[in-house]
């Protein structure tokens, strides 16, 4: 004769227990990982604002050689947290700008610029040699952007 078929149901799925137990794993997973990605994104956010004043130092450098104009960058420290590019020879023109879309915690602690003032000269060169910009976020991270003479930047992180 044939096989006789098994007239027990068979079952698929997962147990109570099965879907505790991944629940909770989960749970630990997470718990551990998301102190980690904040901050990530902490971290993530003070490398963009440290970008921004960099891209904005380039520009003013370029449209000094450019325009053959004097440009300023004025930056205003802790707690205004602000700063400002502006054409210093005439037509003047100045744009203001924030930190604060990238974040409430990032802040400009310190600068070596006298007066905290980047001055590009109507050659795009820079008035100052080797002076720095600090900001620093709520996790302690810093980025400090060094500048020289012709402009060139870079940027220095110490994340925490």
């Amino acid at each position: 004769m044939g096989k006789a078929r098994s007239m027990i149901p068979t079952r698929s799925g997962f147990t109570l227990v099965e879907l505790v137990l991944a629940l909770l794993f989960f749970a630990i997973v997470t718990a551990i990982a998301l102190p980690s990605l904040r901050g990530y994104i902490e971290n993530t956010k003070l490398k963009a604002a440290a970008r921004q004043i960099v891209s904005d130092m380039a520009e003013g450098q370029q449209r000094a050689k450019a325009e053959n104009a004097q440009y300023r960058i004025t930056l205003m420290l802790d707690p205004a947290n602000t700063y400002t590019l502006e054409r210093v020879t005439a037509p003047a023109e100045t744009q203001t700008k924030t930190l604060a879309e990238h974040g409430g915690g990032i802040r400009i602690t310190a600068t070596t610029f006298t007066a905290n003032e980047v001055n590009f000269l109507a050659r795009g060169i820079l008035s100052e040699d080797n002076r720095t910009i600090t900001l620093r976020n709520s996790r302690n991270s810093t980025a400090q952007i060094t500048t020289n003479l012709a402009g060139r930047t870079h940027v220095q992180y110490t994340m925490q």
